[in-house]
């Protein structure tokens, strides 16, 4: 169920439009996190200034940030250019700088959800040039239909429904044309009601005030465990709307991947942070959502984590993966 609160990345930051191409916000100190401001706020700030660029450039798709320099806090300035790519796809560059220094870079891909019923732009295109376009087009036109009768459309089946049990179209192609398939699974972790919440301790990372990161399964950081993940139920405090920013933002909430196995925290910041979206969110969840982040690999000084979100029906809403520096 879709939870709107009316506060978003954008609002908290008051991010603003200043010139042409051009917006300004502020991170203050309470978003602090381990080495500097809140990697995913930063990200989260991108993804905006991309969508207010680009208005009508569609849903977020994916997103690639690379940490320059070391951000402070206070202002940033943020530079976009938007760049066309076909009829649904958009890509807006950003760049956030601070004293006129580039500190963080990132590319954010947006796309808009494809035409219902259109055809691909070169049906009847080579026939065309023999005169026979509308022959083509009819005989484009009957093979659609033809896919669409026997995925059971017309028959109370709707085409690319993907059922467990296996029936519904096995080419998973709906009545738009376009393949569709949701990533959904169980969740076997227990309810975050049930969960106690877990403080990321306030001297050392400030920005832990803005995050009810609730444990569900797997060790806690610095316990000198064997493995190296973490699963929890989080809500970012005050709550903001599930949307692409947030996202960024509760991608980046917990520890980096390998504090189950140490037992004093380190610096490890974030060189680059990638962003997928699974869903254009128009039915976004209420918080908390179930984030899981696991280390891939660690060696020579870098590292590398995984981390997907989903909602409480098991529904996957993001993946992200971040390569860190590890300077403990």
């Amino acid at each position: 169920m879709m939870q709107l609160t009316g506060r978003s990345v954008r609002t908290v930051f008051a991010l603003t439009e200043t010139g042409p191409r051009a917006w300004e916000a502020t991170v203050d100190g309470t978003w602090r996190g381990w080495t500097g401001p809140h990697g995913g706020v930063i990200a989260g700030l991108l993804v905006e200034v991309s969508r207010m660029a680009a208005p009508d450039g569609g849903a977020v798709r994916a997103v690639d940030t690379r940490f320059l320099g070391r951000p402070g806090e206070g202002r940033f300035r943020f530079d976009a250019t938007v760049h066309a790519v076909g009829r649904s796809t958009t890509v807006v560059d950003v760049t956030a700088r601070q004293g006129g220094a580039a500190v963080v870079a990132g590319t954010i891909t947006l796309g808009r959800i494809g035409t219902r019923g259109r055809q691909p732009d070169r049906v009847g295109a080579d026939d065309a040039k023999s005169g026979s376009s509308s022959t083509a087009a009819s005989r484009a036109t009957q093979a659609v239909r033809g896919r669409e009768s026997a995925a059971g459309v017309g028959r109370g089946e709707p085409a690319g429904v993907a059922h467990r049990d296996g029936r519904g179209d096995p080419s998973g192609r709906s009545g738009t044309g376009a393949l569709e398939r949701s990533n959904v699974e169980a969740i076997d972790v227990p309810a975050p009601e049930r969960c106690a919440r877990f403080a990321l301790p306030p001297e050392i990372v400030p920005v832990g005030a803005h995050l009810d990161i609730r444990p569900a399964a797997g060790p806690l950081p610095l316990t000198g465990s064997s493995e190296a993940w973490m699963c929890a139920w989080i809500s970012l405090v005050p709550e903001l709307d599930t949307d692409a920013a947030a996202l960024a933002v509760l991608a980046d909430a917990l520890p980096p991947g390998i504090f189950p196995m140490l037992r004093a925290p380190l610096a490890v910041p974030t060189v680059a942070m990638s962003l997928y979206l699974h869903t254009d969110l128009a039915a976004a969840p209420a918080q908390p959502v179930l984030v899981k982040a696991a280390n891939v690999s660690t060696s020579g000084g870098w590292s590398v984590d995984d981390v997907d979100i989903r909602d409480r029906e098991g529904r996957l809403l993001a993946q992200s993966r971040q390569t860190r520096r590890v300077l403990g």
